[in-house]
């Protein structure tokens, strides 16, 4: 279908609209609003409560604990 013919681009420079700073912040509200609600990433995830935390970070001191205390192995 296009052998022999590059596509066109999808961007030309010079070709994109002048945007004032006041619609792009509007824009960006608007954007902000819709994507709201939305289901989060992985990345985006609550933190948990700083008890479980605390609890994680001295399990795994008490393994690196034991781990230098056997001499390296398991």
């Amino acid at each position: 279908m296009l052998e022999g013919r590059a596509p066109s681009p999808c961007f030309v420079p010079g070709d994109a609209p002048i945007v004032s700073i006041d619609s792009a912040l509007l824009l960006l509200n608007l954007h902000k609003r819709e994507r709201a609600g939305t289901k989060r990433h992985a990345w985006q995830r609550a933190l948990p409560p700083i008890e479980e935390a605390h609890a994680e970070i001295l399990r795994k001191l008490a393994a690196i604990r034991r781990h230098r205390d056997n001499g390296g192995q398991n």
